[in-house]
């Protein structure tokens, strides 16, 4: 049977790679560091600080009192619980793996998921138009076009 710390620790490392993130020190117990993982501060639209919690079991709570403290410790980051049921003792696969966050960071990630069909759709439009041009090297940027 896996200690308590033998799963977190597995599951803080596979949501750091599934993040693109990475673990604090000591689980986040250090008051400098809180939080399981994070991402790396950087201008960037969407950073995450999380914090997982996992079990062997059918069930993971999630309180009012975890959201707030998660709240809290992710600073300058969005706030991130990352939940796992564990499928077996090995620790080798999962029965369900899950992200919960806020409702309205959620909707603005969907938004701006949803905008990229739109993005590429406008990319693709300018670069014909360049073709059209008889342009090989686009006078916005500068690219050399194929």
């Amino acid at each position: 049977m896996p200690t308590t710390r033998q799963m977190s620790d597995r599951h803080e490392a596979d949501i750091a790679a599934l993040l693109g993130g990475r673990v604090t020190v000591g689980s986040g117990n250090q008051h400098n560091d809180p939080m399981d993982g994070k991402h790396e501060y950087k201008e960037a639209r969407y950073t995450f600080a999380w914090d997982g919690k996992c079990s062997l079991g059918k069930s993971i709570s999630v309180s009012q009192e975890m959201w707030t403290k998660a709240k809290e410790q992710a600073r300058a980051f969005l706030p991130l619980l990352a939940l796992r049921l564990w499928r077996d003792e090995r620790l080798t696969s999962t029965n369900l793996d899950l992200i919960a966050l806020d409702a309205n960071t959620f909707a603005e990630v969907l938004e701006d998921a949803n905008r990229v069909p739109e993005l590429e759709a406008e990319l693709s439009a300018l670069r014909a138009q360049i073709a059209d041009m008889g342009l090989r090297k686009c006078k916005v940027c500068g690219n050399e076009e194929s």
